[in-house]
């Protein structure tokens, strides 16, 4: 038949003589054009195995433990940083106030 050169009208035409002739349905004709219909024979089927619990838990479990270790070491580490650098800071400022103290109240003027 040649399908792929026939209008849609000369189509749907040639799908209800088909239909009228064998009895077959239009959705079964438009399967056997398109390819569509699947034979059993070519179906692989595979058989299903149960994990045991033991390795699947602890398989998915294990990558979430090591960056959840990883992300609280980079928490201890930012708050040491912040304390660090607080000391630092007061360091500075109480060594700033006892130069300027030095310098307005004990340095003799010439």
């Amino acid at each position: 038949m040649g399908v792929s050169k026939m209008t849609p009208e000369e189509h749907a035409r040639e799908l209800e003589r088909i239909e009228r002739v064998h009895g077959v349905s239009r959705r079964e004709i438009r399967q056997r054009e398109s390819g569509s219909t699947s034979d059993k024979q070519e179906i692989q089927f595979y058989q299903t195995t149960k994990v045991p619990d033991n390795q699947s838990k602890g398989g998915l479990l294990k990558p979430k433990v090591i960056l959840g270790l990883k992300l609280f070491g980079v928490g201890v580490v930012a708050i040491a940083l912040v304390r660090v650098a607080a000391v630092v800071a007061n360091l500075l400022i109480v060594g700033t106030l006892l130069f300027v103290g030095y310098k307005l109240f004990f340095e003799k003027k010439k």
